[in-house]
């Protein structure tokens, strides 16, 4: 394009691009230039200065203009000035230079010019047009032409011209005169083969590292287009390309002479193209041109001089060309043709322009005013151009020009002085100020120019000095932001200018707006509830933001917080948002209706039925119109959170449900019966593990009962944890009522009268047609009494009673909604206004509430006034009728009951109170049974004890959890798993506890934990019981007895009826006068338990009148009536016995025959027999004297000498009992005395003591019966006499012998640990520092005969020796 040439540059300046400005020399074109050091610079940007840069072209006209203007700047307006190290060819280059960038988005930056002289602009103007609408703010501004046009063309020279005008008179100058249909041009042109090919470059090569024309695809498709000569293009890989001759390669030949080269005419152009225009030329009008170009503008010249061709050139040119060469005149110039692309009209004149950046105007304002003055003439500047001598070098030719310029500044001073803008003198976007720079309307105040600040306007004006500009404030309604400017702007919609001289205009407040443009104030929405806001998108979702600035009242909308109902802003309440929209949108969970928004009720229970958004929203099926979509639609009925269609499913899940409670209560009441029936033969295990599973139904009740507490959000997972504990809590079979509404519309009346008498009568109907069931079956007759049923209808009252009680409440508890007003929980549609609905409830509640709260006084009355009785009275028969009240607790402890219904009562009352009071009383009495429970342990059961403390302490975490929860704003989520947690582990642990009770009575059925129960009376038979124990344990089995084995006296009949195979009755003559013996043995007559009696020579059966009045012998056995074991139940046991199997027990103690007695216990459950025995006297380490005629005695004399054998086998001790006919001899130096009731009466044991007077034995005293008593004086007399012994000597050796601290072993009154520790005494005693006997007699002294007063002293006082024992 045209753009790319300029002819005019010297020869030498095409081929070299380098770095070639010229320091200013240090002397001055003019005499009275400013000085270096007095030249300022410009500001580059905030924090920089720097020299104004010009930007210098290739060609002549360029560089020798650019010189004038730099002097001029540098020298008259005192600017630091400095051209840029490149000299440059095309005019984009220049332009990208002017704003500082390096391409068209102006993304990558440069060190940025100032002035570009000389711009070929015309070539370039929809480029530069583009620039500065991608580029506003740095785009370069046109600062007007340069005085000059500029032409371009096909040129000819004279001598051509006039050599074909001479001989044909073909004038050269018109293009018509080259078509070969009618002349022969050619033959005054040199023919391309005569062309230096030197001097040309091929089509193929770059020109300043540019591709030529030819091959530049749109050019050539574009010539394509408008001539359709296809064989003049080639199209390689979708780009087309000049085809340029074979022969030839740097010449493109036209159509006209493409057959025939000889015909063609050399056209050498200069730099990139005009190609494209030729080329149209030739194909359109036949001209046979073959079109080349030369090397660089030097050699073009040279061609031009020296051959006969056509050449490219331009004008102002002063090469010397131009003057000897004519224009090839073309069709007029067509101005659409040439936009279109269509070049084969003439070229018009070229508009060539001084641009400027955009930052020059305001740093430098005097030299943009030099450069809109400036003005050159076509005839000045040849001058200027013209070199007397052509230099070869650039910067000789550079040098010329410089020297040109300054002759020419020197000698027309009038021409450029005119340029020069005076200080008054304001370019655009400055105004006259004075001298403190303040703005002033007429030059008269004014001293210096100054950009025009914001808020204002340069403004144009003239006076007798010229035209001027002044800084006009802008109006209101308008403003000017930047400095600098010509116009104001008028204030957009949604912002405003109250007064004159505004640089930026003001937003609109919120609340207000501005629908026009240049308003002066802004419109108010309404007031203080008003605001103006939008909707933008975040994330996936839209948000209402806030805004000011206005644009229209669409804007306008309630401030948040607000919603717009019936032309006002009302209060947005809890459960809505309203963000600013104007809208009220509802949460999820909440609910209000279309014909009242604001209204919003909370959606109590299953939230998920609300499921927010606008007003009237609701799950499907349900009532929009209904007070928090609680109701269903017609023939509707709930299914979740949804309303459904009935269906027969439907009705069966309702037949399903009654069948099923029916059934359940009845066999329940079944099993109650034979338990009955069983007159305490309850299994204890079942009985623990029944407990059990009813702590987990008062849980779950407790559960439902703080679910009712608002302000606590229970959601997932701890949710689906208390959907479990509904159907533990008869909740599920409540709520499954609502199924009746596919039968018929249930008011909420009769729905409250169904809940609270309804489902209690459905449990007691099953349990009465069972027992009427019963009455008819001869099997079952006995089972059917009134006595069971009322056990039946209790045990279920008593389950249920937190449910029931909470039944009764649901009038009274409600819930509290953001509006104010107040529903039901149970019956969202009604509400809690005590008129109306609400107060029938109220009533009804109100009586049939004395349901719970007479068996609640009925409970107390039987428990704390009637039990006292009944037990006195032995009735146990109402004692079984109320065990499900009194069994329940330890003997004792049956108050405990009331307690727990007393708590549970006030705990249904809670949640009436709010939250922190709900929460409050709730965990006091929580407290209040953990303590109670953990520290008196009143269970029947000590598993049920333990577990009931669990879970009470599990319900108070999980209470205080929900403390936090109801403070907390946000995600309770961290809370609701711990709930889980503790919920999942209360579940647990009280199903492992039950399955681990049930699995032990299955366990017990099979193998029984005691092989022996061995009842027996402490004081008489201790002894012997224990060795019988040994004896059995010896052989594999295990015995129980209490001495050992119980530690929880209610557990002892339980004892007897599941764990032992084998109930001995170790039969002394006092046994049956033991209450807690008859207990046991009456224990095991019901529970049908294998009994075998060891008698005793002294033990007589019952007979008939001792069992008929067996309450007046012993009156103590109505105490076993809380065991549920009355006087009838004992009579039958005692008759019982008669009957049972006997083994008599010898009465003189022997060791085979305990042996023998325990085989044949052992034979009877197919045990093998086994048993230890004593040692011989011949080798016994130390001996053990007992009372021989007191069976019980020596018994405890064998089980002291194997325990003293066991706790001390390092010394390989062999003990042994003497018997009547064992004497002590000198031999036996450590003997053991155990001291029983009477046993100084024995003639045997007072051999041996006056035997034990021999040298160095040591006799140790041991207590073995806990009612041994020393005897008085007289009883010793008479003991003396009795055993035929010297009573001085009789009682000096006793005396002696009670010096010594007697140690205690008694069998009646120790466990087997305790009586090895014992033994480990003893055993220390007497193989450490005890003295032998016959010091201890010397100690003692003689003993005094003459009364027997002093001999009762002298024994007294040994007596208390005796008592340190105890």
């Amino acid at each position: 394009m045209v753009k790319a040439v300029r002819h005019g540059a010297l020869c030498a300046l095409w081929l070299v691009i380098l770095a070639l400005l010229l320091a200013h020399a240090e002397s001055t074109c003019l005499i009275d230039a400013i000085p270096e050091n007095e030249r300022h610079y410009i500001n580059i940007n905030a924090t920089a200065q720097g020299p104004i840069r010009f930007v210098v072209f290739l060609w002549e006209s360029a560089i020798v203009l650019s010189s004038v203007v730099e002097t001029l700047v540098s020298e008259v307006l005192g600017y630091h000035v400095e051209r840029d190290p490149q000299m440059i060819f095309w005019a984009n280059e220049g332009i990208f230079k002017l704003a500082g960038c390096r391409d068209m988005e102006c993304q990558v930056p440069q060190q940025s010019a100032h002035i570009m002289l000389d711009t070929w602009l015309s070539p370039v103007q929809l480029f530069f047009e583009e620039f500065r609408v991608k580029n506003r703010l740095v785009a370069p501004e046109d600062l007007g032409s340069m005085g000059y046009e500029g032409k371009d063309g096909l040129y000819v020279t004279r001598a051509v011209r006039e050599a074909a005008f001479q001989e044909v008179g073909l004038p050269l100058e018109y293009y018509t005169s080259y078509n070969l249909s009618f002349h022969e041009p050619q033959k005054y042109f040199h023919k391309i083969w005569e062309v230096p090919v030197s001097n040309l470059s091929n089509c193929d090569e770059p020109f300043l590292s540019q591709p030529l024309e030819f091959f530049i695809s749109s050019t050539m498709q574009n010539y394509l287009h408008w001539t359709g000569d296809s064989d003049g293009v080639l199209q390689q890989n979708g780009q087309f390309i000049g085809r340029c001759s074979a022969e030839h390669p740097a010449f493109w030949i036209a159509p006209a002479c493409r057959q025939n080269y000889s015909e063609c005419i050399p056209v050498i152009m200069a730099g990139q193209g005009a190609t494209a225009f030729a080329m149209q030329w030739a194909t359109a009008y036949g001209i046979p041109m073959a079109i080349s170009h030369a090397t660089s503008p030097a050699e073009q010249h040279w061609l031009a001089n020296n051959l006969r061709i056509l050449f490219y050139h331009y004008e102002p040119d002063a090469s010397g060309v131009i003057p000897e060469s004519v224009r090839v005149i073309f069709p007029e110039h067509s101005r659409v043709a040439w936009q279109a692309g269509d070049y084969r009209t003439a070229s018009t004149s070229i508009y060539i322009a001084k641009l400027a950046s955009a930052t020059l105007r305001l740093s430098a304002p005097g030299v943009g005013k030099l450069l809109q003055k400036m003005s050159i003439e076509t005839s000045q500047l040849i001058p200027l151009m013209t070199m007397q001598n052509r230099p070869g070098d650039v910067q000789d030719t550079v040098t010329a020009l410089q020297e040109n310029a300054c002759e020419w500044i020197k000698a027309n001073p009038q021409v450029w002085k005119e340029w020069i803008p005076s200080a008054t003198e304001c370019v655009s976007g400055f105004g006259i100020m004075d001298a403190q720079g303040l703005p002033v309307a007429s030059r008269a105040e004014a001293t210096q120019c100054l950009v025009c600040p914001a808020g204002r306007i340069s403004k144009g004006m003239s006076d007798e000095l010229g035209p001027t500009y002044y800084c006009e404030a802008c109006d209101r309604g308008f403003h000017q932001s930047t400095a600098g400017q010509t116009a104001c702007f008028p204030c957009d919609p949604g912002t405003f200018a109250p007064e004159p001289g505004e640089a930026v205009c003001s937003l609109c407040r919120r609340g207000s707006y501005s629908n026009i443009s240049g308003a002066v104030e802004c419109s108010s929405c309404g007031g203080l509830t008003w605001t103006t806001s939008k909707a933008v998108l975040s994330g996936a979702s839209m948000r209402w933001i806030e805004l000011e600035g206005a644009a229209s009242a669409e804007f306008c909308h309630c401030v948040p917080g607000r919603y717009f109902w019936h032309g006002k802003c009302e209060l947005c309440s809890e459960g809505a948002s309203c963000e600013g929209s104007g809208m009220l949108e509802l949460l999820p969970g909440y609910h209000s209706t279309e014909r009242d928004p604001g209204a919003v009720m909370k959606c109590f229970g299953d939230s998920a039925r609300c499921p927010g958004g606008t007003p009237g929203s609701c799950a499907p099926g349900r009532d929009p119109t209904s007070i928090s979509c609680s109701e269903c639609l017609e023939n509707l009925q709930p299914k979740g959170v949804e309303c459904v269609e009935c269906s027969g499913g439907d009705y069966v899940q309702l037949v399903f449900v009654g069948l099923f409670v029916l059934v359940g209560t009845a066999a329940l009441h079944l099993l109650l019966s034979l338990v009955y029936q069983s007159r305490g033969a309850t299994q204890g295990r079942l009985l623990a593990a029944a407990l059990c599973l009813n702590q987990l139904v008062t849980c779950a009740q407790l559960f439902s009962v703080m679910e009712q507490v608002q302000g606590i959000n229970w959601t997932d997972p701890f949710a689906s944890f208390l959907q479990i504990f509904h159907f533990l809590s008869l909740d599920t079979i409540l709520d499954s009522l609502k199924s009746l509404s596919c039968v018929t519309r249930l008011s909420a009346e009769v729905n409250l009268l169904l809940r609270t008498l309804l489902v209690p009568l459905a449990f007691v109907v099953g349990p009465v047609g069972a027992s009427g069931v019963m009455s008819m079956l001869p099997l079952l007759r006995n089972l059917g009494s009134r006595m069971a049923l009322m056990k039946t209808c209790g045990f279920l009252a008593l389950l249920f009673y937190i449910t029931l009680c909470s039944t009764f409440l649901e009038p009274f508890r409600c819930n509290m909604h953001p509006s104010g007003v107040q529903t039901l929980q149970t019956n969202h549609a009604v509400f809690c206004s005590f008129s109306g609905t609400h107060l029938n409830m109220c009533v009804i509640s109100g009586v049939v509430c004395l349901l719970p709260l007479s068996f609640l006084a009925i409970c107390s009355y039987v428990l704390l006034v009637m039990l006292p009785r009944r037990v006195h009275q032995a009735d146990a028969e109402f004692i079984r009728a109320f065990s499900f009240l009194i069994m329940r607790f330890k003997p004792g402890f049956e108050h405990f009951t009331v307690i727990f219904l007393v708590r549970n009562l006030i705990f249904v009352l809670t949640p009436i109170a709010p939250t922190a009071a709900s929460l409050f009383i709730m965990g006091n009495l929580l407290i209040f049974s953990l303590v109670m429970s953990a520290y008196f342990k009143p269970w029947r059961s000590l598993v049920a004890s333990q577990l009931d403390t669990m879970t009470t302490s599990i319900l108070v975490i999980i209470l205080l959890l929900s403390a936090f929860a109801a403070d907390l704003e946000g995600s309770n989520e961290g809370i609701m798993i711990l709930c889980s947690f503790c919920a999942a582990l209360l579940i647990t642990g009280v199903l492992v506890a039950a399955a681990y009770l049930a699995l032990q009575h299955v366990a017990s059925k099979l193998r029984k934990k005691y092989a022996f129960f061995l009842c027996h009376q402490r004081g008489s038979s201790s002894g012997f019981v224990r060795l019988m124990k040994m004896e059995l344990t010896s052989r594999g089995f295990s015995a129980f007895i209490d001495a050992d084995n119980l530690t929880d006296l209610s557990r002892l009949f339980s004892f007897v009826r599941s764990d032992t195979q084998t109930f001995v009755v170790v039969a002394t003559p006092g046994v049956l006068q033991r209450m807690w013996c008859m207990g046991e043995l009456a224990a095991a007559h019901l529970a049908c338990v294998e009994t075998l009696v060891l008698r005793f020579p002294s033990f007589e059966m019952p007979d008939d009148a001792f069992i008929n009045s067996y309450d007046s012998i012993v009156p103590e056995i109505v105490e076993l009536a809380v065991y549920g074991l009355g006087l009838r139940e004992v009579q039958d046991a005692l008759k019982w016995l008669r009957s049972v199997r006997q083994v008599t027990v010898d009465e003189r103690f022997s060791m085979p025959h305990v042996v023998e007695l325990a085989d044949a216990l052992s034979n009877s459950c197919a045990r093998p027999p086994d048993s230890a025995r004593m040692n011989s006297m011949d080798y016994a380490d130390y001996i053990i004297l007992a009372d021989p005629g007191n069976l019980d005695a020596m018994a405890s004399a064998v089980v002291l000498a194997r325990y003293m054998v066991k706790v001390m086998p390092e010394r390989g001790l062999s003990p042994c009992v003497f018997s009547e006919k064992d004497d002590v001899s000198k031999e036996h130096l450590n003997i053991v005395l155990l001291l029983t009731e009477n046993c100084f009466r024995s003639e045997e044991f007072a051999r041996w003591l006056l035997q034990a007077r021999i040298p160095d034995a040591k006799v140790l005293p041991v207590i073995g019966d806990s009612r041994f008593q020393f005897p008085s004086g007289a009883e010793m007399i008479s003991a003396s006499r009795s055993t035929q012994v010297d009573q001085v000597t009789f009682t000096q050796v006793i005396k002696a012998i009670l010096l010594e601290v007697a140690l205690p072993f008694v069998c009646a009154d120790s466990s087997q640990v305790d009586l090895m520790v014992r033994a480990r005494q003893i055993c220390r005693r007497l193989y450490g520092d005890l003295r032998p006997l016959s010091i201890k007699m010397l100690l003692a002294g003689p003993v005094l005969r003459e009364s027997d007063a002093n001999l009762d002293a002298e024994l007294q006082l040994a007596s208390e020796t005796v008592a340190v024992a105890f």
